[in-house]
């Protein structure tokens, strides 16, 4: 479905059925792409002087493979693809992308040697955009040329503000949107906002797994439940479930968060998300529950367990973090953090609250950080908190 006209407005697409091998919903619509193949299985490219509706309709049951690249805005396979206008997509009834109880309802394969991607929704363009009570997962990709194959759920480089809320990102089953190919640049995000300003709300991210991942990609954090790169411009991420997201690969020094921020506005909030059973399988690794990078930020009564995975089992002797304060100016209040499990191997140390800021002022109050890790063959340090600067008083600390 493909609607192109810039001046007009108040379309409504709704209740549509696109994939499948037929009309009774089974099976899977298959093709072999060439180098500049794209695949949009509904495009909006609309004014913004008034909404345009995209509601409840289901995009599922399709393979795209061969010699297709093309990453960010430029993904090769898009489900639900904004290049502009005022678009709200299932505020009113959920589109359905993929499948929430198997893998491979949705599979992107290619042999070129450049990076390529698949995006569930992408939405660009200067206006408001709504992306409310969504389901994707069943999403696999992969690359046989050893170049990134890159999975987005929901990606934003909008202009205007962008409200995410209530959406479902990974189905219920292991590896429900995984990225199998080995290119240390690989980037799997549940949510990413790379545009202005955000509410990222009651979303439930699960079961994303990379099978590398590392800084290569140019993403600090590129194994993400949600990752959040806007500078002045204000943030609000609250209140989301967001847990068992894997890297597989173990031997790289790979990253995977759970939230990810670097904002440098005055009015950041992330506040009562839950973040659990992060798992790295190097112990060169590092997971991290949050990481903030930079900015003004209250950090407010977010819980978060690591150490162990969804199982029960400990993950292996990774770097863990429970927060990561790698720069900005904030404020930590009321924060639940554990670490568990045992290292079996390794020399890394773990942390309930990691700071390697040295000057700025920041503030921790009356937080529970709570370390139970210990060693059953490994050699790592684990600590409660560790905060930059100078002993005993760092500057602009209050703790």
């Amino acid at each position: 479905i493909f609607i192109n006209n810039s001046s007009g407005n108040n379309f409504l697409v709704s209740g549509n059925t696109i994939g499948f091998a037929s009309a009774s919903g089974s099976g899977i619509y298959s093709f072999i792409s060439t180098a500049n193949s794209v695949f949009e299985a509904i495009t909006i490219n609309t004014s913004i002087s008034s909404i345009t509706n995209v509601q409840g309709n289901t995009i599922a049951g399709i393979s795209m493979s061969g010699l297709q690249s093309g990453n960010f805005v430029n993904a090769p396979l898009k489900c639900i693809n904004v290049p502009a206008g005022q678009v709200y997509i299932g505020n009113v009834t959920g589109n359905t992308i993929g499948s929430m109880s198997s893998t491979g309802s949705i599979t992107y394969s290619s042999s070129s040697a450049t990076a390529g991607a698949v995006t569930a929704i992408s939405v660009d363009g200067t206006s408001n955009i709504i992306v409310n009570n969504n389901t994707i997962g069943g999403i696999t990709a992969s690359n046989s040329a050893s170049a990134p194959a890159n999975i987005w759920g929901i990606r934003s480089t909008i202009t205007g503000p962008l409200t995410c809320q209530n959406n479902t990102i990974g189905g219920t089953v292991a590896n429900s949107i995984q990225s199998t190919g080995t290119s240390t640049s690989v980037i799997v995000n549940g949510i990413e906002n790379s545009g202005r300003t955000s509410t990222i709300s009651s979303n439930m991210i699960r079961n994303l797994t990379a099978a590398s991942g590392t800084t290569a990609g140019g993403y600090a954090a590129p194994v993400a439940g949600i990752m959040v790169n806007v500078l002045n411009y204000s943030q609000t991420i609250s209140q989301n479930i967001i847990h068992s997201i894997s890297n597989t690969d173990s031997s790289n020094a790979t990253v995977t968060a759970g939230i990810y921020l670097n904002s440098t506005s005055l009015t950041n909030l992330v506040e009562r998300n839950f973040i659990h059973s992060l798992n790295a399988n190097s112990v060169s690794g590092s997971i991290n529950g949050i990481y903030t990078n930079g900015g003004n930020v209250d950090y407010q009564n977010n819980m978060i367990r690591l150490g162990i995975d969804g199982t029960g089992n400990s993950v292996p002797g990774c770097v863990i973090r429970g927060i990561n304060e790698a720069n900005g100016t904030n404020n930590f209040y009321f924060n639940s953090i554990y670490i568990g499990g045992t290292a079996a191997s390794g020399s890394s140390k773990t942390f309930a609250f990691n700071s390697t800021v040295t000057a700025n002022t920041r503030r921790y109050i009356d937080n529970i950080f709570f370390n139970a890790r210990s060693n059953a063959g490994g050699s790592g340090k684990h600590y409660a908190i560790s905060a930059g600067g100078t002993a005993p008083l760092p500057t602009g600390l209050i703790s």
